[in-house]
């Protein structure tokens, strides 16, 4: 989309100009000789970028004065100050109330060109950083109705009110960073730093003192982790794989709050609220030496276990529904529906993966799943280790091996493995498969008592 600049000055000639080297460049431009004039324009349409002449002879406002006045009204809207003979003081007022820049005239051509190329980078990042942010918060929201997700979201609503270092456990998938990133954002440190410690790749205790507390020369300084989260939180991810040595010296800075730099002399003291995860039992990793014991002890002061996906399985369909809108968006690509076999077949799946492995499957299933674009996603779409797990009522092949029973004999075959799907997709909790096949418990325990089904609450 072509960039719009207001030109606002008292100087005909320069407006022209201006206007005739810009609009050369592609830019649309409109030109106000007076802060009435400018107040009008800005009524009219909004610009991307406002080039704005400090003094405006024999105007109600000058320039700095609809600085403020522009500023307050659209702060994120970049406003370059031209003047040709402003002085550094005058300069100075001019960023302090919200310029980007201050160009001095005559000027060259190449320097405004620079200048606005800046500018506009730079509202490109801002824009683009307020987009992730949005996006982030929108993706890092715990997705499901089963009681493990609703305590899990009290947990964080709580916990993140509170300065306690946080340890977090659970299989590869579970959420286990997501759920920091939440108690970091409900917490009093939001606006500070999340420093993420990917510990499994420290394979010495020289490159983890390097990464967490920096190094300092005489003429060279580098930030290490901990001062990076420096009023915010650090968080070691997979805190186990650290170096035995390594975890003597977290300790140490735990009861402190202070460290030395390597290749420094004074001590550095930082706030910073820790929380750790692992993938690990953590009592395996006490007993076989991986984690020290007074380093598990200062770090698991809130414990929080994180399931496998498997065992809240009625989060597996509003989870996918999520991702399916969230992959859909990011590829740029339609949002598939999923038909009620696809969706059992997904309940039924044991998921050994967790939670990134259905995000994942969402993704291949929009990018590599057949079908039209827009057509449901069925349960012989789906990937082929979940297809081959799926219960055999689901699976159209079974549905041919029906036709050679007798009546009889057919709904007996399909009452018994329709229950089992169902038993399956609900983890054996009879009182939701009542409730989803629309059947009195009492009369759904007769029946499963006389198709020989075995259940479990």
């Amino acid at each position: 989309m072509t960039k719009d600049i207001l030109v606002i000055d008292d100087e005909a000639d320069i407006g022209d100009q201006l206007r005739a080297i810009l609009e050369d460049e592609g830019y649309t431009v409109r030109v106000a000789r007076s802060s009435e004039e400018a107040e009008q324009q800005m009524s009219q349409r909004l610009p991307h970028l406002i080039l704005l002449d400090i003094w405006l002879q024999g105007s109600a406002r000058d320039g700095l004065e609809l600085l403020v006045l522009f500023k307050s009204n659209h702060p994120a809207l970049p406003i370059v100050m031209m003047s040709g003979h402003a002085t550094i003081e005058i300069a100075v007022q001019a960023m302090q109330k919200g310029a980007e820049d201050v160009i001095e005239k005559p000027f060259k051509t190449e320097k405004l060109f620079h200048i606005l190329e800046r500018v506009f980078q730079m509202q490109f990042l801002l824009q683009e950083n307020a987009t992730l942010r949005k996006q982030s918060f929108a993706q890092d929201a715990f997705v499901g109705h089963s009681p493990f997700i609703q305590q899990l979201q009290a947990t964080v609503t709580k916990v993140g009110t509170l300065n306690a270092r946080v340890f977090i456990s659970g299989p590869s998938g579970t959420g286990k960073t997501l759920l920091a990133r939440q108690i970091h954002r409900t917490s009093r440190r939001k606006e500070s730093p999340f420093v993420m410690a990917h510990c499994t790749l420290f394979q010495d205790n020289l490159h983890a003192d390097h990464c967490f507390m920096g190094t300092e020369t005489d003429d060279q300084r580098h930030v290490g982790f901990f001062e990076q989260a420096h009023g915010g939180t650090l968080f070691l991810d997979e805190v186990c794989h650290l170096p035995p040595v390594f975890q003597a010296k977290l300790v140490r800075f735990l009861q402190e709050g202070k460290f030395t730099r390597v290749g420094g002399q004074n001590p550095v003291q930082v706030d910073v609220r820790i929380m750790a995860s692992t993938s690990r039992d953590p009592k395996e990793a006490l007993a076989d030496g991986s984690l020290r014991e007074d380093l598990y002890h200062r770090l698991n002061v809130v414990c929080i276990p994180m399931l496998p996906l498997a065992h809240h399985r009625e989060d597996v369909i509003p989870l996918a529904n999520h991702f399916m809108q969230m992959c859909a968006s990011v590829l740029g690509v339609p949002e598939r529906p999923f038909s009620q076999d696809a969706m059992a077949a997904l309940q039924a799946y044991s998921w050994p993966g967790n939670v990134s492995q259905l995000k994942h499957t969402i993704e291949w299933l929009l990018i590599m799943g057949t079908g039209g674009a827009r057509d449901p996603i069925t349960v012989d779409v789906l990937p082929k280790d979940i297809y081959e797990t799926a219960p055999m009522i689901l699976k159209s092949e079974r549905k041919k091996d029906l036709m050679a029973l007798t009546l009889r004999d057919a709904r007996a075959v399909f009452e018994r493995e329709y229950l089992q799907a169902q038993l399956l997709r609900h983890n054996g909790n009879i009182s939701r498969v009542a409730t989803n096949i629309r059947m009195e418990r009492s009369a759904l325990h007769r029946k499963m008592k006389s198709l020989g089904l075995d259940h479990c609450e």
